[in-house]
């Protein structure tokens, strides 16, 4: 039995397909599931998210969200998603060096502090 995996942001459906086993990033750590899972919520953090497909695995780094996972299928609501590689590695690591400079001038906990972390980890995931 496979299990039904949709990666849905605001701005399009990123991936609606069968896989065998979806592992990704949650702010507890990192989990899998695979068919006849146990169902459960979990917000999601930026991260890596890898599918194995019967082509093979697809990867994405998905924002901050939420998943929803039950015994057939998975929906994964995030703020964006893309496919590894679709920001260079460069680009990638100037964002991480701009957000670390900017979380050693925030206090800890504050709301400035959380988005500029958020970005170190899309960042982060982004660099491989």
């Amino acid at each position: 039995m496979p299990l039904h995996v949709r990666i849905v942001t605001p701005r399009k459906v990123a991936f609606d397909g069968e896989t065998s086993e979806i592992r990704a990033p949650a702010f507890l750590g990192q989990f899998g599931a695979l068919p006849a899972h146990e169902r459960f919520l979990a917000a999601v953090r930026p991260g890596r998210v890898i599918l194995t497909t019967p082509e093979g695995d697809r990867r994405f780094v998905v924002g901050s969200g939420f998943v929803e996972v039950g015994s057939d299928q998975v929906t994964l609501l995030a703020d964006l998603c893309e496919e590894v590689g679709a920001v260079t590695p460069e680009a990638a690591s100037a964002a991480l060096r701009e957000a670390e400079g900017e979380l050693v001038s925030l206090q800890d906990g504050t709301v400035a502090w959380a988005e500029a972390e958020r970005r170190a980890d899309l960042a982060r995931a982004r660099m491989g």
